[in-house]
């Protein structure tokens, strides 16, 4: 089994230079305050084969504001078919003008080790001037929500965190269980 494991570490260490997201287009939709981002992409054959998520981190002028994680779909039937996710967005308190957004998406395998080169697009985005009154906050844009409408299962932190405490949670009440 150690053997297999190793062979397949190597192959994914020969394959590290290789893409494993092709992008698609970016569309963009502003209604009042929220920004909407349609992020459509294809997966290489590598990355079905070898990856269980994607990661993706999107920059909004230059600085990280959110990464998140989205499962591959496991049927090799989609890898002609154009998945997407959609980010939905707050853009209340963001300067007018143009803003530059850029996404990041590469493999990950199920070790955590991240496979192939890192795929990125940026668009530039034309902000409206917004009449709300000004309040300080740290953020100049806020993530809402993530959604995919593709099979694609997205897995932010929050719920990873509490992935994690239900398990510590099922752990303790088994343990519990057999010392009874």
């Amino acid at each position: 089994m150690e053997e297999k494991y190793a062979k397949f570490e190597e192959f994914a260490r020969i394959k590290h230079q290789s893409s494993t997201v092709i992008f698609g287009d970016i569309l963009q939709k502003i209604v009042g305050q929220n920004l909407t981002l349609t992020i459509k992409f294809k997966l290489t054959p590598i990355c079905y084969a070898f990856c269980s998520h994607l990661k993706a981190v999107l920059h909004f002028d230059g600085q990280r504001i959110k990464t998140f994680y989205a499962s591959i779909p496991k049927t090799m039937k989609d890898l002609k078919r154009e998945l997407s996710i959609e980010i939905c967005t707050k853009i209340t308190y963001t300067s007018t003008g143009e803003h530059k957004l850029k996404i990041e998406m590469n493999g990950v395998l199920p070790s955590g080790q991240t496979l192939g080169l890192v795929s990125s697009k940026e668009i530039t985005i034309q902000l409206p001037k917004l009449e709300i009154p000004r309040q300080p906050l740290r953020k100049q844009i806020i993530v809402e929500k993530i959604r995919s409408e593709s099979g694609i299962a997205i897995i932010t932190p929050d719920v990873q965190k509490l992935f994690r405490e239900m398990k510590e949670l099922w752990k303790k009440e088994l343990q519990a269980l057999r010392q009874k």
